[in-house]
Formats: C-alpha cells, sequence, structure tokens
C-alpha cells in the first residue's frame, strides 16, 4: 500500500470568488489523476485605517472569517477522491506571499485569473500576476471560463529553448496522467525580408517548414515511450495567437515561461504572458530548473 507521507501536493489558493472555486475543483481533479494530495490556502490581512493606532476590526473577526470561507469552499469540490487528502491552510500573509511559500515544496500551484479584488476589467488579477512571475514549480491559472469535462486533449508549445523542453516534458507526464492526446505545436513567424533595393523578398516558407518539423521530431524523439498519442503541428503565424487557435477545443495549454526570443532577466516572456491573459482554458507555465526569480538573483 501506498504510503500517504510520501505524496506529493498541489498548492490551490482560495478566496470565495468564483474563479477560485474553479480553480479548487481543477486541483483537485488533477490531484487524482496524479495520486498528489490537495493543499488549500486562504490568506487574510488586517486593514489598517490612516491612522495607525486604529484597526478597523478585531484579528479574531478575520480570522473566524477566513476559516469559514475556506470550510465554505471545501463544500464546493464535487466527486473528491477518497484516497485524496485535502487539507486547509488558513495565513496571516498577503495572498501573493502566503501562496509562493506554501507552494515551494509542492508539485504545482493552482490559481484562477482573478479574486475578489481589484477592478472587474483586468484579465489577470495582482496575485496570479505576481504567482506567474515567481513561482518556483509550474503554475496552473484556470480562468473563469472553464467548464469542468476531464482533460481529454493537451496543447503544448514548443520552440527548442529550456523552458519549452521543461513544458513539453511535463505536457507529456500531463497526458499519461489522463490519458489525453497531446498537441505539439512549434509557431514560426515568417514575416517577409526587404531586399537591399527595398521590395519584400517572401521567405522559403519550405525550408522553415522542414527545419520546424525536424525540431519537432528531434525534441520528441524520447517521450515514444511514454505512451502519449502525440501530433506534431508546424505552424506559420503570430506565436500566441497560434497556440491560443489551437486550443480552442483543448482542455489545458502548456507553455515555458519563456522562449527563445525576448531579453534573458524576463523571468515570463510575452507568449507566455498572452495565453495566459486570454486562454479560454487552464494554462501551465513551466519554468526551467535553471531559471532564477527576482528572490534569488538579489
Amino acid at each position: 500500500m501506498e504510503d500517504r507521507r510520501e505524496r506529493g501536493h498541489i498548492v490551490v489558493g482560495v478566496d470565495g470568488s468564483t474563479g477560485s472555486e474553479h480553480a479548487l475543483q481543477w486541483a483537485v481533479d488533477e490531484a487524482h489523476a496524479r495520486r498528489l494530495d490537495v493543499s488549500v490556502v486562504h490568506a487574510w490581512s488586517q486593514p489598517v485605517s490612516v491612522y495607525p493606532a486604529d484597526l478597523y476590526s478585531e484579528p479574531d473577526a478575520h480570522r473566524t472569517a477566513g476559516a469559514r470561507l475556506l470550510a465554505h469552499a471545501l463544500t464546493t469540490v464535487h466527486d473528491a477522491d477518497a484516497d485524496t487528502r485535502i487539507a486547509s491552510r488558513l495565513v496571516q500573509e498577503d495572498a501573493a506571499s502566503a501562496l509562493l511559500e506554501a507552494a515551494l515544496d509542492a508539485q504545482l500551484l493552482v490559481v484562477g485569473t482573478r479574486g475578489r479584488g481589484g477592478f472587474t476589467g483586468l484579465l489577470l488579477g495582482s496575485v496570479s500576476r505576481t504567482c506567474l512571475h515567481l513561482a518556483a514549480v509550474p503554475l496552473v491559472v484556470v480562468p473563469p471560463t472553464w467548464t469542468r469535462r476531464g482533460t481529454r486533449r493537451i496543447v503544448v508549445g514548443v520552440d527548442g529553448s529550456e523552458p519549452s523542453r521543461e513544458a513539453l516534458g511535463w505536457a507529456v507526464a500531463e497526458a499519461a496522467a489522463h490519458g489525453a492526446g497531446l498537441q505539439v505545436v512549434n509557431v514560426y513567424d515568417l514575416a517577409p525580408l526587404i531586399s537591399p533595393l527595398g521590395a519584400p523578398m517572401p521567405p522559403d516558407t519550405g525550408i522553415v517548414d522542414t527545419s520546424s518539423r525536424a525540431l519537432l521530431a528531434e525534441m520528441t524523439a524520447g517521450a515514444a515511450d511514454a505512451g502519449v498519442d502525440m501530433e506534431l503541428v508546424p505552424a506559420n503565424g503570430a506565436p500566441a495567437r497560434t497556440l491560443l487557435d489551437a486550443t480552442r477545443d483543448a482542455d489545458l495549454l502548456v507553455v515555458g515561461s519563456r522562449g527563445l526570443s525576448g531579453l534573458r532577466r524576463l523571468l515570463v516572456g510575452s507568449v507566455s504572458q498572452q495565453c495566459v491573459y486570454h486562454s479560454t482554458c487552464p494554462v501551465a507555465v513551466v519554468r526551467a530548473p535553471a531559471e532564477e526569480t527576482d528572490d534569488d538573483a538579489r
């Protein structure tokens, strides 16, 4: 029999919003597929008035409200597997710091796109955005459009960079855990070249397409024994837009934190951010082990 103490866990943040309830349900379903446990975290902080000596209310009131919120969140979970342990944690700290700290020894961190605070027009809330840039483990952002139907099709974007190789490895394991199909997409953007005379020169699409197919074959060669049904897709277009178009009927999009383009110091590249901001399905962002966070750099 498996020793439950040896099992890893998923950390998920809840704040009473519908979006965080979706994130919790996704995390519980994922824990069942991956044979992991779940740590449900709610963080609270006591508001302070403009007068430092005055507090709006007693700490116990916020602590009690947080405990009730956690208890209610657990009642929203459907079909939780009996073997999946779900533990709740109430933390007096700002939400992003609490989640990042709780996830240091986790296999995965899960958040919704936005919580109860902030402006409703924002595509990504401040807590989710902070986790996107600083999480040391793979992060899954669950949009409010997510509907529970299982994970049957996964899309992963690759470009040969180290983060995209990590993303591919994570996506292969995810597809194997769920018995899902995996579409591996390499996007190349063929902008016309300009000749010395100033006339546009159309690129040789055949050469670039062949190179893309070779990259896909090389990157997936080691995944042949995973038992995953993979489709290799070279595609011409804007990377973020092309990946988002590929996920219209997908259940999960997986990307590396940064691609080959962009500045080395960027923790999350523009393609990954655009996918998180605009995807209608959950997005997993996977960082290569060698990447450092702002805290590591200081």
